[in-house]
């Protein structure tokens, strides 16, 4: 596999204030992920998160930065402090043929009691023990057996008449006879149609990604991984993780801009209890009872997000306001067209503008995505829902980004959809036409994760969220994270995850960071890689993908040109030729600085070609433009051993 020795010169634009010396790097990871409407009155003890009483839980589309954990069980207990949902114990669905008898206890009554209890049951639908059996155990059957499930079960035998319905929770579970014992049920169960089983695993000792909030399976991943046991030959730091909602009407970074109807919990239309004036002039609009979605309404003001009870009367949201009612919930809006009235229902329609990135600061440096890159429409489509996600990467990137504070940021994705097998058919984020996108600053971890019956249902989000919390602790002088082990679950059949050099080969290729098994079954990081392949510019590709490790070292620069370049010598200085060469003398160093640390080299000779030139849109700026060549990673060597033994001959006497 061909080395990298080069990357891009950087031009750096510089605002000469801040501090001095060589930095590290300010480690951020951004999780941005769905959460159910919460309302809840318990407050965290963390003041930048803490809700008002009564208010619902945190609001989408705001970073909040949460403390540091030791283990991902801490984060998770938080996060439930915090009115998200995480519950632990996996949970699964089977979905069996019609049993071939349904028995109904006989409780020691006679043929004639119980011909007469079968008649009552035919009316009332109801009996307290019921048992399913089947001839043949149904695919999946086994795994229902054990003390530590909770099993219920459902079957519909009439796709037009709800009243058809059966439900029940199981007793228990034998395979000899196939038998299903229920308990509470309610309706009548038949030989005619399907059977579903849903059943929860309370022995398993982790969060339950289908009963848990999106946010959170992020959340415990990265620390997981933040957490890991790295080599002693990486230099390591503990991110800040942030945490970004959306609400779990989005299908993309934009919020939809669809009206959302207020709903109570049986799904009826939620209605005003109150309207009132307010002491400043605005409306005031209140339920009695606060509806069961009324977690979408953002905290404060955003952007023109409207509340509207038809197409003629509404409003722009103010703020969320203390419900009148104990249980209640208002909303305070200004610039209202009509008149809202007592009964009235409405709905909130959110300013689709105003998306997650539009809101953040630039400084948050591993903006994870929870929506998988699946196709190459969702890279090169003008209309992408990531298009939110690469405009922030490319602003976060860009030269000025550092006057705020941004110094470089990587995006990161996950593909999990994919089997191995069509590795060759993955997304390419940097393409001969060029691409708009930034590729350098995607990286994005392939896991072609098949899940068999038992497995632990993982999502592109969880494998991002991992990812991202190990290069994030990169650290200087930026060794390369290859071969370092991710806390992600392995699949029962080992087939279906990358783990063959050919497939491994095909992704790296395609500028994606391989995740494969080891022969310890543990998961692990191949290579890190970027999206870019092209140089800026040319149509003419490289040797092969650049490493993360190439723009981390590139940020540090661009952090460390910044700091070094705020000292007192040269703020606030007239524009001069002696300023410009004072800066290049304090870079010079610097970078050979850098190439002692082991992150470039050759520099002796391209610190003669460091240059400060006239900002052309701003008068009172400098350029500061930096070729700079870094270190090419160590990456693996392939060892091919032939032992040769006399022990391992056949011989043979005549």
């Amino acid at each position: 596999m061909p080395i990298i020795n080069k990357v891009p010169n950087k031009k750096i634009s510089v605002n000469l204030q801040g501090a001095v010396g060589i930095a590290s790097t300010d480690a951020n990871i951004l999780l941005i992920g769905h959460r159910s409407g919460v309302f809840s009155g318990a407050v965290p003890n963390y003041p930048q998160l803490q809700p008002k009483s009564g208010y619902p839980q945190l609001t989408a589309y705001r970073a909040y930065d949460l403390p540091s954990f030791s283990s991902g069980d801490t984060a998770i207990s938080y996060m439930q402090s915090l009115g998200f949902t995480a519950k632990y114990g996996l949970s699964s669905s089977l979905v069996f043929p019609a049993p071939n008898q349904v028995l109904t206890s006989g409780n020691g009554l006679s043929n004639n009691k119980v011909k007469f209890k079968r008649q009552f049951l035919q009316a009332s639908e109801t009996t307290t023990e019921v048992t399913l059996q089947w001839n043949t155990p149904p695919t999946g059957f086994d795994s229902l057996v054990g003390s530590t499930k909770e099993i219920s079960v459902i079957q519909v035998n009439s796709s037009t008449d709800a009243s058809t319905t059966a439900t029940a929770t199981v007793q228990s579970v034998s395979l000899d006879p196939c038998q299903l014992v229920l308990t509470n049920v309610a309706g009548k169960f038949t030989t005619t149609a399907q059977v579903t089983v849903s059943y929860i695993d309370t022995s398993a000792n982790v969060p339950d990604p289908a009963r848990s909030d999106e946010i959170c399976m992020m959340v415990y991943s990265a620390v997981n991984s933040i957490n890991t046991a790295f080599p002693s030959t990486i230099n390591t730091i503990t991110p800040t993780i942030s945490i970004c909602f959306l609400n779990p009407m989005d299908t993309g970074f934009n919020p939809s801009s669809t009206p959302i109807q207020y709903l109570n919990s049986d799904g009826s239309n939620a209605v005003l209890g109150t309207v009132q004036t307010l002491a400043n002039g605005n409306t005031g609009i209140y339920f009695d009872i606060t509806p069961a979605n009324f977690g979408v309404t953002p905290l404060t003001a955003l952007g023109n997000t409207a509340i509207s009870k038809d197409t003629t009367i509404g409003g722009t949201l103010v703020q969320v306001l203390p419900g009148i009612t104990p249980g209640g919930a208002g909303i305070e809006l200004k610039d209202i067209v009509g008149t809202f009235a007592v009964g009235d229902a409405v709905s909130i329609t959110l300013d689709s503008t105003q998306n997650v990135f539009s809101l953040l600061s630039k400084s948050r440096q591993y903006p994870v995505s929870p929506y998988e890159i699946a196709k190459q429409s969702d890279i090169s489509s003008s209309s992408s829902k990531f298009i939110p996600f690469f405009n922030y990467l490319n602003n976060a990137n860009a030269p000025t980004s550092v006057n705020s504070g941004s110094f470089f940021a990587i995006g990161v994705v996950a593909n999990i959809s994919l089997s191995k097998q069509q590795a060759g058919t993955l997304p390419v984020f940097d393409t001969s036409t060029g691409s708009s996108i930034g590729a350098q600053y995607i990286s994005g971890a392939y896991y072609p994760y098949v899940m068999k019956l038992g497995d632990y249902p993982l999502s592109a989000a969880i494998v991002a969220s991992s990812y991202a919390g190990i290069i994030a602790c990169n650290d200087i002088p930026f060794n390369p994270v290859n071969n370092v082990l991710l806390k992600l679950p392995v699949t029962a059949d080992l087939t279906t995850v990358l783990n063959d050099s050919s497939s491994i080969t095909t992704t790296i290729n395609l500028g994606w960071t391989p995740i494969a098994v080891n022969s310890k079954s543990q998961v692990y990081i191949v290579r890190a890689v970027t999206g870019l392949l092209y140089l800026p510019g040319t149509e003419v590709p490289d040797t092969e993908y650049f490493p993360v490790t190439d723009w981390q070292i590139i940020g540090l620069w661009k952090k460390s040109v910044f700091q070094a370049l705020s000292q007192p010598s040269f703020t606030n200085k007239r524009k001069s030729q002696q300023l410009k060469d004072g800066i290049i003398n304090a870079l010079q160093p610097l970078a050979l600085n850098f190439e002692t640390q082991g992150m470039f080299y050759n520099m002796a000779k391209l610190i003669n070609e460091f240059a400060v030139t006239d900002d052309t849109e701003d008068a009172a700026k400098y350029n500061v433009v930096t070729p700079v060549c870094v270190t090419p990673e160590f990456n693996a060597i392939d060892i091919t051993m032939n032992v040769v033994s006399y022990l391992l001959q056949n011989t043979t006497t005549a």
